[in-house]
């Protein structure tokens, strides 16, 4: 190989290099990107299903609380009767 030969190889190889770490590196952003989307997701379920949680527990209480005032109710209508 001659002197030129040597250097358009080297400057051919050096061009597809840069060209498969440019690919690589922009498979890798996609991949991030997918895991970071699917982390907030995540957390985004779980932040939904404690609030429901919550609002379950709320609900249960308010429901025993109207089954109280509803007996309590009975009771004071009895007492007036």
């Amino acid at each position: 190989m001659t002197s030129n030969q040597l250097k358009r190889t080297a400057a051919k190889t050096a061009k597809r290099a840069k060209r498969v770490a440019a690919k690589v590196s922009k498979r890798a952003s996609k991949v991030l990107r997918k895991a970071r989307k699917q982390a907030r997701s995540a957390e985004a379920k779980r932040q939904v299903a404690r609030a429901l949680g919550k609002t379950g527990r709320v609900l249960e209480t308010a429901g025993k609380a109207a089954v109280v005032a509803g007996a309590a109710a009975v009771v004071a209508a009895e007492a007036f009767d």
